[in-house]
């Protein structure tokens, strides 16, 4: 479960959460670019969003998500890329990224890999979950909210996802999430199979509230 959670009700980091080991900060994009560069206190951090990233909003992400990590640690650090595109800081110290339209927010952990991901509640996911969800998980849902229920688990797929990587497959036939009933908050049990990871288990938390939802994703 989520905790203990702290709220920033009057800046852009809205809220952060400490959790076995792992940080989770979310950020509110508010701030033009250079603005959060100069936050950050790192010019050449602006330069190179500004030569890299034509768009205004993904240089805003990128910046903001380089924020968080100083904010966390309290110092600015370089964040890395494996040859597959993963982030990675110095350090063995794990990191995952995600953001929307409105929200960056990073995972920080040091005692394993973490995956996680953010999503607007007004994502619909009405036409599609059949596509991500199998039949039994489609099935699970009873009378709960269907739309929150399958929201849920395409996120914590995209944050399983973001540990294991590009295994083949696809999120309907070998990433499986036991049944639950959504609440504010909880926590989930997830498998692969069938990728010959020999039914490799997985753990996740989530966190919902009014605009987005967010997963938090670890290896049991």
């Amino acid at each position: 479960m989520w905790g203990p959670k702290k709220r920033y009700r009057n800046m852009p980091l809205l809220c952060k959460y400490d959790e076995c080991g792992v940080s989770v900060a979310v950020w509110e994009l508010r701030e033009t670019s250079e603005e959060l560069a100069a936050m950050i206190g790192n010019e050449a951090l602006y330069s190179y969003a500004r030569e890299h990233f034509s768009s205004e909003s993904r240089r805003c992400e990128w910046l903001a998500v380089r924020l968080l990590l100083s904010q966390i640690l309290g110092s600015s650090v370089i964040i890395e890329y494996t040859s597959s595109g993963r982030p990675f800081i110095a350090g063995g110290r794990e990191i995952s990224i995600s953001h929307t339209k409105k929200y960056a927010v990073l995972a920080l952990s040091y005692t394993t890999p973490v995956g996680v991901d953010i999503e607007m509640r007004s994502r619909s996911t009405q036409k599609t979950r059949s596509r991500f969800m199998s039949d039994r998980e489609l099935n699970a849902i009873g009378d709960a909210d269907a739309e929150l229920v399958s929201l849920i688990h395409w996120s914590v797929k995209e944050s399983l996802f973001k540990i294991c990587g590009n295994l083949g497959g696809n999120f309907r036939d070998n990433i499986f999430v036991e049944p639950f009933v959504p609440a504010e908050s909880g926590c989930l049990n997830l498998s692969i199979s069938g990728l010959g990871m020999h039914d490799a288990h997985f753990s996740a938390t989530y966190h919902v509230n009014d605009d987005y939802i967010l997963t938090l994703c670890m290896k049991c």
